[in-house]
């Protein structure tokens, strides 16, 4: 849990503490009214939430950004639909019966769901649902296991505030005054659109403090030179050009919701192609997020805020002036059992308080006129002040017109909805400021603002504009001039293609060229190579190979010797010589030149054949062609140049005429719209302060008849203390003594925490300029 959210719960079950000592006081002895006050402020201290509205629109990422809260997707993240009702995130401790959830429904009915699963607040919630959830559902509750809602913390998903049922606009808006924090979410990809900014309108009628929270983060395109702060400063371009009288804006806080859900998940999602992460990982995921710095943002405003402080102090407040105004009583009390009072004493106390009484009439009635004075002076101040305003608006504005230079401006300024939203937000602080006086007129008498008194003050001057500025439709007059244009446009463009197609012409003509060229070369150099081969080739052709040869045989020697010799030695070698002819390796030469040469034939015939296919080329002819054509569309262009500079004098004439027609027109606008929203807001305002100085005045006077009472009751206790037995005195004294002892210590108590409180410094949401 969240240290600030820890200490504020602690300083709250101290005060629940305190109360509670302090009801068995009132308890004890018998101070039935005061005990019951006591558990009121109790209970209302007990369920008091820290309530955080979430607006914006679908494609802002609010169902992802409350995930990121919870800590787990919980809601389902829609893509085409959007939320088209009001749901309320509470912890599934506040259930009564363990319920998921309860739809209520607009008749007044509602339904129990089993389960707050993914596929059951889809149908209930979102515009993707069978039911038809807008029409017939008033808002839903659902119950949700989230250590973010531990403590009293509801989280309200809302819808846009335009375009929705009647209904839940009603519901959203009472939510969004109710809120602890009301949190405005952007998207990066268009921080700040049209509908955002009627959003913000809307909303700053009803809450002093938005918290501006710039999403997605994690899409901004890094990689393209596009940091956070270029879009953090896109956004307040956008708000300036939406506000131009405004110079500053709420803080902004940059965040991805998407890395914080993924970091937190205890399931594995999707995130750059990659679904399990490390804890180490997730952890610089959460830090990359800004998430934390952002809820740390968030809780310092919840538990620090105006709004937290008082609800933590005004219940110790009011226990020290119960507690003061009995012990006042008790110590009189105790005063008049410890002395001797005779009944003539007694009489001149009756007498004495009848003088207090008529004397606290007379003071009531002083007071009714005194208010009446004070609070009539501070009217008229409010009106002085909210026609100086709207006066002092007025003159900037007229001369923003006059300024006017170009008649583009009087298009694009949104100057209706911005003077309507000025008004708003002038009227919506001079009353602002006026119920601050209200506030120190009570506090001059020690009173504070009940909720009666609360009831007529909040919301704001009701002022319904319904003027609506008409600008005189821009008509140049030109239609012959725009028909002429767009046939000159036309044969341009006509031209234009004739032109490509030309010079497309004459670039295949080149390469043709080239090509053309690069064969013929190609040709040249075959029959160069064949020409030097034929004339070389025969210069080292082998010659006919001829080798004398000796062959070796075996003769008979012959006659009687001869034969025995053969017999015996065997026959006799003889060697015999003749010529060979070897030609085959000429042949295997003369062969092989014969292929190469049909080689280099084959090469050159279809070389040949080939540089028949670019006879036709004509290069000259295709670049003639492409300067004419280019010619003719230089002509044609600057003929349209020039047809155009001859009527730019004349449009520019027209349109400065038509400048002033409309300054003119806004002026008058601005005349009339003044003047019905001085005597609107005058009217809603007198009828509202009658009813207030009404309010006031019963409840200061009130307050007088409570002392009145207080006295008499008073009395009467000592009436019957007086006439009672010495021992009855005693042991009143004693029960009196008891009961200042118990009081003196319930007073420490209380005075040590409201100390401690007194101390935290009222947080606010800080503007910067812009």
């Amino acid at each position: 849990m969240n240290q600030l959210k820890e200490e504020y719960l602690e300083y709250k079950q101290k005060i629940l503490g305190c109360i509670q000592l302090a009801s068995e006081f009132f308890n004890k002895y018998e101070y039935s009214h005061d005990a019951e006050m006591m558990q009121e402020q109790y209970k209302n201290l007990q369920n008091g939430d820290f309530s955080i509205s979430v607006v914006g629109e679908f494609s802002a990422g609010k169902s992802t950004f409350l995930n990121a809260l919870m800590g787990e997707k919980i809601l389902p993240s829609f893509t085409s639909e959007t939320t088209a009702t009001v749901n309320f995130l509470r912890h599934k401790d506040n259930a009564s019966n363990g319920e998921g959830g309860c739809v209520h429904y607009n008749d007044g009915k509602s339904q129990l769901l089993e389960k707050a699963d993914l596929k059951t607040i889809s149908k209930y919630v979102s515009t993707d649902s069978d039911v038809s959830v807008a029409q017939t559902i008033s808002h839903v509750d659902l119950f949700l296991d989230s250590k973010f809602l531990e403590g009293n913390v509801t989280l309200v998903d809302t819808p846009g505030l335009n375009g929705i049922e009647k209904g839940h606009r009603d519901i959203t808006e009472e939510q969004i005054e109710k809120s602890s924090a009301c949190i405005f979410l952007f998207s990066s990809d268009k921080p700040g659109s049209k509908t955002d900014f009627d959003f913000i309108t809307e909303i700053r009628k009803r809450v002093k403090s938005i918290i501006f929270v710039l999403n997605k983060i994690d899409c901004i395109k890094s990689s393209e030179g596009e940091s956070v702060e270029d879009v953090v400063n896109k956004l307040k371009e956008n708000y300036k050009k939406m506000y131009p009288d405004i110079t500053t804006i709420p803080e902004i806080w940059p965040i991805s919701s998407y890395e914080a859900l993924v970091a937190r998940s205890h399931n594995n999602m999707d995130y750059n192609g990659k679904s399990n992460f490390s804890d180490s990982e997730k952890r610089l995921l959460e830090d990359k997020s800004r998430m934390v710095a952002f809820e740390e943002r968030l809780w310092k405003f919840l538990t620090h805020g105006e709004k937290a402080k008082a609800e933590l102090t005004t219940p110790l407040q009011q226990l020290e002036d119960k507690m003061i105004n009995i012990r006042e009583n008790l110590k009189n009390e105790a005063i008049a059992l410890s002395g001797n009072v005779d009944k003539d004493e007694l009489e001149g106390k009756k007498l004495e308080l009848q003088n207090a009484l008529d004397s606290l009439e007379d003071k009531l009635k002083e007071i009714r006129t005194e208010i009446k004075k004070d609070v009539t002076y501070i009217q008229k101040e409010f009106l002085e002040e909210f026609v100086s305003e709207v006066e002092q608006y007025k003159n900037r504005l007229e001369n923003r017109v006059k300024a006017y230079s170009d008649i583009e401006e009087t298009e694009y300024d949104n100057i209706e909805n911005n003077i309507k939203n000025n008004l708003y937000t002038i009227i919506h602080d001079c009353y602002r400021n006026y119920t601050d006086d209200i506030q120190n007129i009570m506090m001059r008498y020690n009173e504070e603002i009940t909720d009666e008194l609360n009831q007529s003050l909040e919301g704001n001057i009701n002022v319904k504009l319904d003027n609506h500025l008409e600008l005189t439709t821009l008509s140049l007059g030109l239609e012959e001039f725009d028909k002429k244009a767009e046939a000159l446009k036309a044969e341009i463009d006509r031209l234009e293609k004739n032109a490509e197609e030309s010079n497309r012409s004459v670039i295949a003509a080149m390469k043709k060229k080239q090509e053309k060229e690069k064969l013929e070369r190609e040709l040249k150099e075959i029959n160069q190579r064949k020409n030097e081969y034929e004339e070389n080739s025969m210069y080292y052709a082998p010659e006919v190979r001829h080798t004398q040869c000796e062959i070796r045989e075996k003769q008979w020697r012959g006659g009687i010797i001869g034969t025995f010799a053969d017999v015996l030695f065997g026959r006799k070698t003889v060697s015999n010589m003749y010529d060979k002819t070897d030609d085959t390796e000429r042949k295997n030469y003369l062969s092989d030149r014969e292929k190469r040469i049909k080689k280099y034939e084959t090469e050159r015939d279809e070389v040949k054949k080939n540089l028949k296919a670019y006879d036709d080329v004509d290069v000259d002819t295709a670049d003639y062609n492409a300067k004419n054509s280019q010619e003719r569309l230089d002509k044609k262009r600057q003929e349209l140049a020039d047809f155009e500079n001859r009527y730019d004098n004349e449009i520019q004439n027209k349109k400065d005429k038509m400048l002033k027609i409309r300054q003119n027109e806004i002026t008058e606008y601005i005349d009339d719209v003044v003047k019905d929203f001085r005597a609107k807001a005058r009217k809603d305002f007198q009828s509202k302060s009658k009813v207030q100085i009404e309010v006031m005045s019963d409840i200061i006077g009130s307050s007088v008849r409570k002392k009145i009472d207080v006295k008499k009751q008073e009395l009467d206790n000592i009436n019957k203390t007086i006439s009672a037995a010495v021992e009855e005195k005693n042991a009143r004294i004693t029960v009196i003594q008891q009961q200042l002892e118990e009081i003196s210590e319930i007073f420490k108590s209380a005075f040590e925490i409201k100390d401690d409180i007194d101390l935290i410094e009222v947080d606010s949401i800080k503007e910067e300029d812009i």
